[in-house]
């Protein structure tokens, strides 16, 4: 018989010796997998099989598949690689399966959801083998009959396509009856529901079954009492080993069956081989199913950043460039739970992409807040921003020029109340002359059971130009600009762009020139308008879209003091006058 991993007890009945492989569709995930007589460790097995392995094969068998200088935990034989991905550990493993560093493009963020979600079936999978392994011997099998007092009425099973997924709900006010006579039916309110979720899948050897998992009593007016679950298929009651079967649970009033307040009863499972067919009907039976009186619902476990600014990052000298930004817990967590920090791409103030902005009370007021608190005033050019840029994001600007990467970024959390873990962004060393910019980072949970909720989960950290100067005192002239020594571009830009040379097509020692070829605008009114829009300024911005594929001049080295390159900016902005 073909058992899931949460069908697990130490318990195993005569009929059970023969075993089927998992009930993945995909053959390369369990085809060859060997049974080692062991229930709790076979059931493991399978689960590396049904997850990680398919995961790794996919995308880790070109280094750890036959290398033997490599950990082969994708070797094509699952066996030794269930071997070697337990000695290497599923931290590391998803670790480098994260990390844009590690082998891209074969590895990074883009896998951190898939990645969170095998985390968190391997982890219930330790816990329910550790359970397994604990578990004392059933010396006396139990007949269900001489325990189950209640069950629902048949549901038919949907038609499905393999791997399709349903949801079958019962009314416990409507359809339910007793299976004793000296008992009455619970009553649990008006709107009171049960759910399972059922799934047809197909093992490696080609037989059919269900899986049954994930039920859920909901919308209950009482507090409710339940303990122990039997699946009843076609009238045939389903007594293989199943984690249903250790059910004792009390679920609040007013559960739900999705959200923080689920009412969910196990996140085991129960398989049922068997030929499936479209007349296939089910009923769920259990010892107690009553209603009971507990105490005040216990406060939700909330996830969250300890800070909601990360800091300020500046780019004048940047040393130190690895950041920490800490997450806790208000409570411990019943349940794993895999945290992500990921950057929050989403527009900023109504701006998208690579757009300017201004932090203001109503646009990212936490940035305003903060800045204001540091000295900065509503009329600063300082509080203009743009959007942090990922290495990785394939956005429309020099791949030398990005701002952060994600280094540690997903993390479980098995936490005492008060404890912390840390995400790490690394920041560019190489911040060359730009606006300021922020990056916003989001706290995303994931939880076995629904009841983790996040609070405090926007974070932001603001990266200033280097030194980020004070507007300057008094007026900025453009033959100070021009000054062969000392001016931004008579030091470095009238070498090529000359009356002999005319590269790029004009003499930046001609102004009337450079106004008809729009290299600068003249425009006091709009300040941001005539600095964006100058091909001056913007050649030497590595921010501008146009640059790249293009090196930022100077061509014989970019500029690094960002103040020099600033007084330009500020030049243009009051109208680029040739004074």
């Amino acid at each position: 018989m073909l058992l899931q991993f949460n069908n697990c007890s130490k318990y195993q009945p005569p009929d059970m010796s023969s075993s089927s492989t998992s009930g993945s569709n995909d053959s390369s995930s369990t085809s060859g997998l060997t049974k080692t007589g062991d229930l709790c460790e076979d059931t493991i097995r399978e689960l590396f099989a049904d997850g990680y392995y398919g995961f790794v094969r996919q995308n880790c068998a070109q280094c750890h598949a036959t290398d033997s200088s490599r950990p082969q935990f994708a070797s094509p034989d699952v066996n030794w690689a269930y071997q070697v991905f337990q000695a290497r550990g599923y931290q590391k493993v998803s670790s480098n399966a994260v990390s844009p560093s590690h082998q891209p493009p074969s590895t990074g963020t883009q896998h951190t959801q898939t990645i969170n979600e095998l985390k968190l079936k391997w982890q219930q999978g330790v816990g329910e083998y550790n359970e397994c392994k604990g578990l004392p011997p059933e010396t006396i099998a139990v007949d269900p009959r001489d325990i189950l007092t209640v069950q629902t009425t048949d549901r038919k099973i949907p038609v499905m396509k393999v791997n399709e997924e349903q949801v079958l709900t019962w009314d416990l006010t409507k359809e339910l009856s007793l299976l004793k006579t000296n008992m009455n039916l619970p009553v649990l309110g008006a709107t009171s529901k049960f759910q399972i979720k059922v799934t047809y899948r197909k093992n490696a050897a080609g037989q059919d079954y269900y899986a049954f998992h994930d039920p859920v009593v909901f919308n209950n007016a009482t507090d409710v009492k339940v303990k122990t679950i039997y699946i009843k298929l076609n009238t045939r009651l389903i007594m293989y080993p199943s984690t249903f079967k250790y059910i004792n649970k009390d679920i609040y009033a007013n559960s739900t069956n999705t959200g923080d307040n689920i009412g969910l009863l196990s996140t085991g499972g129960l398989v049922a081989l068997g030929a499936v067919t479209s007349q296939d009907f089910v009923n769920v039976a259990f010892e107690t199913l009553e209603p009971e009186t507990l105490g005040p619902r216990p406060a939700p476990v909330t996830i969250g950043f300890t800070d909601i600014i990360g800091g300020m990052i500046s780019a004048t000298s940047p040393t130190g460039r690895d950041v920490s930004f800490e997450v806790a817990s208000n409570l411990p967590p019943d349940s794993p739970v895999v945290v992500s920090v990921d950057p929050a791409n989403d527009s900023v103030c109504g701006k998208t992409g690579d757009q300017s902005f201004t932090v203001s009370s109503t646009c990212l007021k936490p940035v305003y807040d903060y800045m204001r608190a540091q000295g900065y005033n509503d009329g600063d050019i300082n509080l203009q921003f743009k959007k942090a840029r990922l290495v990785t994001d394939g956005g429309d600007y020099n791949r030398f020029d990005w701002d952060y990467k994600v280094i540690t970024n997903s993390f479980n959390l098995f936490l005492a109340s008060g404890q912390r873990k840390n995400a790490v962004i690394r920041f560019s060393t190489d911040i060359r002359r730009e606006t300021n910019r922020v990056l916003r980072l989001r706290v995303n949970v994931m939880s076995n059971n629904g009841k983790v909720s996040t609070t405090n989960n926007d974070m932001y950290v603001i990266i200033l130009k280097a030194g980020n100067p004070a507007p300057a005192t008094g007026e900025v002239t453009f033959s100070s600009l021009m000054l062969p020594g000392t001016g931004t571009l008579g030091l470095n830009c009238v070498k090529c762009h000359n009356s002999r040379d005319l590269n790029g097509g004009y003499d930046m020692t001609n102004f009337d020139l450079m106004l008809s070829k729009r290299v600068i605008i003249q425009d006091a009114a709009n300040p941001d308008y005539a600095a964006d829009n100058s091909k001056m300024f913007n050649r030497m911005n590595p921010d501008y879209p146009g640059n790249v594929n293009l090196s930022p001049m100077p061509l014989d080295g970019y500029l690094t003091n960002d103040q020099l390159v600033d007084l330009v900016r500020q030049w243009i902005r009051s109208g680029a006058k040739n004074n």
